[in-house]
């Protein structure tokens, strides 16, 4: 309803500014034009034969496919030319057709199993509907008369909703950014747009409210702050200057202050990423996804492949990097290593509970390590997904029984943990007597674990809910500083500026995050880190109370 929308008018008259939701951050500047779905409904537009339009769906996947430079997006598309060939599927579409036209055949069967996914409390399983609602789409446009809209280069899209197609498609043209009605950060396409560096709001009847805007030519898209501004282009314009979210980077090596130095590091899931960091002033890679290495290569990479990765990913890197073990199932399932089906899986087998049930799997990637580090200094892993001391103590036998078998030194492996289960927080003084060289405290399954809540929905981070994960936080930071241990942090709220800022404050030194934020985050703690020990008794204040963080996070 419009009547929910925060709007404001500028000093002049001349320009209206909309509050939106941001899905990917960035700032941009320019015309805009609008995307509609344009599929024909007519009868005669529509095909009966299912099949071929099937395997027209998948050509246009294979033909995207092949002007994607990049190893992850080229992983999801991939990802779902599977799901289209799924024979499951095909059957159930096959029996739907015997009752039903193609098209809703083919709607009807995507939404049963879309449906199913969406009733288990996993975001990333509810992802994975969305990818076949996705996939289904395309499968019906192939069906029908479906025209293609012509994108025009450095135009602001505006739409319903993406897919990770039109974002892949729109990024070739290219577009400035995106304004669409549906969607959430976590989205795959969100996903992509972020690692692409194309700015995403969502702002709900955007169609509605910009078609109605004679007055406008031109929109000042911010998706740093949260917000468009429509204004006149021959007008003066909004008071600020936008810019392109390309890899410039603003800072150089680590953010010092007063001696101390502050490393914003890069998460990864691909070769290609760790040198997209570099470009944005990373000071090393702070979280390998090593399943996404599996994915991509969709088969059960060897010892040898596994040490070529890891070693590009070395050799690349602009710093240290920190390598994170397989961490499958829940939303990461691989066709090639078969998992028992389960009613819960995001608390079920996934991530080290999966490496009792696959010893070998640790084991070879835990030598391709060893192996793929050449050099003197030891090599960064960390285990996900551990919730108890026994959990650790079996990943650490396994990497020890690979030193020794490799014959190498103890110390040519340094040893951590991914802090994102609630249990850990009350373990640390017990983890760290037991060998815990580092944890990395992982901030998206970690809240929404703590509040029991979906991360993809939205999120008031000034909330008693956030204000309860920050105090969790503080406790977590507190025992590791009494025990010596590093404790940093990845994940999404690494980029959000208070959040930053907060875990600086709490001698959190190495951030890490989605690269194009880098600069951003940089540049902001510069900014107002000038004394520490004035920043410690300003986060020490902001805990105190509800209403103190509420400042905090809001100022």
């Amino acid at each position: 309803m419009l009547r929910h929308l925060k709007i404001s008018v500028l000093l002049g008259g001349d320009a209206v500014r909309y509050h939106a939701e941001v899905l990917s951050s960035g700032v941009t500047q320019g015309p805009w034009m609008f995307v509609l779905d344009t599929v024909e409904e007519s009868q005669a537009s529509t095909s009966s034969d299912w099949k071929k339009a099937h395997a027209r769906a998948i050509a246009t996947l294979e033909e995207l496919s092949t002007t994607i430079a990049q190893t992850h997006e080229k992983d999801i598309i991939e990802a779902q030319i599977l799901m289209l060939q799924d024979p499951t599927w095909l059957s159930r579409v096959e029996e739907l057709s015997r009752t039903f036209d193609p098209k809703t055949a083919i709607w009807q069967s995507a939404e049963e199993f879309a449906s199913s996914l969406d009733q288990i409390a996993d975001p990333y399983l509810q992802q994975r509907a969305q990818d076949i609602r996705d996939v289904a789409v395309l499968w019906i446009q192939s069906l029908t008369n479906h025209q293609t809209v012509s994108i025009e280069p450095q135009t602001i899209v505006v739409t319903d909703k993406i897919t990770v197609q039109d974002v892949l498609s729109w990024a070739q043209v290219p577009v400035l950014g995106i304004i669409v009605e549906e969607g959430s950060a976590l989205m795959h396409a969100s996903l992509i747009a972020q690692n692409m560096g194309i700015p995403v709001v969502k702002l709900p009847s955007a169609i509605k409210i910009l078609s109605r805007q004679s007055m406008h030519s031109q929109i000042l898209l911010n998706a740093d702050e949260g917000y468009i501004e429509l204004f006149d282009e021959s007008s003066t314009g909004p008071k600020e200057d936008a810019h392109q979210n390309s890899p410039t980077p603003l800072y150089i090596g680590p953010v010092i202050i007063q001696g101390q130095s502050f490393e914003i590091m890069a998460n990864v899931s691909s070769v290609l990423e760790v040198s997209r960091a570099r470009d944005y002033g990373a000071d090393g890679i702070g979280l390998v996804r090593t399943e996404f290495f599996f994915e991509a290569a969709d088969h059960l990479l060897s010892l040898d492949e596994q040490v070529d990765l890891y070693r590009l990913v070395l050799k690349n890197s602009p710093g240290p990097v920190i390598f994170r073990t397989i961490d499958i199932g829940s939303d990461k399932p691989l066709a090639f290593l078969p998992l028992k089906p389960e009613a819960n899986p995001a608390l079920g087998q996934r991530g080290v509970r999966i490496y009792s049930q696959y010893p070998e799997l640790l084991k070879t990637q835990l030598q391709a390590l060893l192996r793929a580090q050449d050099g003197e200094q030891p090599v960064s892993i960390m285990f996900p997904m551990i919730s108890t001391l026994e959990e650790w103590q079996f990943c650490w036998q396994m990497a020890h029984e690979v030193i020794n078998a490799c014959n190498r030194p103890v110390s040519s492996m340094r040893l951590g943990i991914m802090l994102e289960v609630p249990s850990l927080l009350f373990l640390i003084p017990e983890l760290a007597q037991h060998h815990v060289q580092f944890a990395s405290l992982g901030s998206n399954d970690l809240y929404q674990y703590v509040l029991a809540k979906d991360r993809e929905q939205s999120t008031d981070h000034s909330s008693s809910g956030a204000f309860s994960f920050a105090r969790a936080v503080a406790y977590a930071s507190v025992k590791a500083q009494a025990h010596n241990l590093p404790l940093s942090v990845c994940g999404q709220l690494a980029q959000e500026p208070r959040w930053a800022l907060l875990f600086a404050g709490l001698h959190m030194t190495r951030l890490s995050m989605a690269s194009p934020q880098i600069p951003h985050i940089k540049a902001y703690l510069r900014d107002h880190m000038a004394n520490l020990s004035v920043l410690e008794t300003q986060v020490k204040d902001a805990l105190s109370s509800l209403s103190s963080f509420t400042t905090w996070m809001t100022s």
